[in-house]
């Protein structure tokens, strides 16, 4: 068994690492700093944010264990920016490389304490509300209130979190009142001096849909502060390439289709300009009845993986870790 750990010398890397010399598997390292507290057979220094991480040395792995994250310790007060781009942007490009590659085994990531968003209901949320939520993604202030509120405490979890969030933003019911008020025109912005160079004749690049999901998160990143509930809801769906080199997103509900064609032509620009193909034509769309299914819960996605690979459970096992 040969199991890469990316993060070094966190509370959960290092667990899992001495859980692997326990077990006598491979166990390859990578991160900024050299692995303290545990032994590993190779350590590789690099940047996990790194747009040109090399991902191949990983595919002979059987497991890789992305366990890296912030803003889960209020008092080191991490800004929006890496909070982000830890917790979604680099695992979403590792795994997009991983799949290139044909990557065959487990990667494994760990969510992030912001998902549920920005909500003025005070109630118990379930697992399943959480992973269907739609309301828009928490300001940085509001993710220091969320990550305080999540930080460890004396007191256990009975396995549903409760969020008291008040006057943060808006709610999904304010959104349907805005519709007709509120434009999103310069939601996504072009630069019109660079669209211009690309039109000049050149070849057309060539590119997949992990380039095309990578553009797609820069670009919400991209979006003004004032946006960060547009940007929440982009961020959740997943363009995909279908008769290249056309691309569609496939939305649930008629809400977000608006919000999307009021800024289509500057997404379909801003792909054009990034991607370097000026070909590129896009249109969103309503999913259609059989297209919807429901989402597994976490529960049901880790179980899943435990069938298919019994070695995950009795990490979890000799972790000490409870499904809730």
């Amino acid at each position: 068994m040969k199991l890469s750990i990316l993060g070094c010398n966190g509370f959960l890397s290092t667990a899992i690492a001495k859980y692997a010399n326990k077990a006598g598997w491979t166990l390859e390292m990578y991160g900024l700093d050299e692995p303290l507290g545990h032994k590993y057979d190779k350590f590789v220094q690099c940047n996990l944010m790194d747009a040109e991480l090399d991902c191949s040395p990983l595919v002979d792995s059987d497991i890789i264990v992305y366990a890296i994250g912030a803003g889960i310790q209020a008092n080191l007060k991490e800004g929006f920016n890496l909070i982000y781009n830890l917790n979604v942007t680099a695992p979403v490009t590792i795994c997009n490389k991983l799949k290139e590659l044909d990557y065959k085994g487990c990667f494994v990531t760990f969510g992030s304490v912001f998902e549920m968003g920005e909500t003025k209901e005070e109630r118990f949320f379930t697992e399943d509300d959480i992973l269907t939520s739609t309301a828009p993604a928490p300001s940085q202030p509001a993710m220091q209130a969320t990550a305080s509120q999540n930080a460890p405490s004396a007191t256990p979890h009975t396995g549903r979190v409760r969020f008291a969030i008040k006057d943060i933003g808006p709610t999904f019911a304010s959104l349907r009142k805005q519709k007709q008020e509120h434009s999103y025109a310069d939601a996504i912005q072009v630069d019109e001096k660079e669209v211009e160079k690309e039109k000049v004749e050149k070849p057309e690049e060539k590119f997949t849909d992990g380039d095309l999901m990578q553009q797609w998160i820069l670009m919400c990143n991209r979006m003004p502060q004032r946006y960060v509930g547009l940007a929440a809801r982009l961020k959740n769906l997943v363009p995909h390439i279908t008769d290249y080199p056309n691309f569609e997103v496939v939305v649930d509900n008629q809400l977000i289709l608006d919000q999307i064609m009021g800024i289509r032509k500057n997404i379909r620009a801003t792909m054009r300009l990034k991607l370097r193909n000026t070909k590129i034509e896009f249109m969103p769309r309503l999913a259609q009845q059989d297209e919807t299914k429901r989402a597994l819960t976490r529960t049901e996605l880790f179980r899943a993986l435990c069938e298919q690979n019994k070695d995950i459970d009795r990490l979890r096992k000799e972790l000490g870790l409870e499904l809730v």
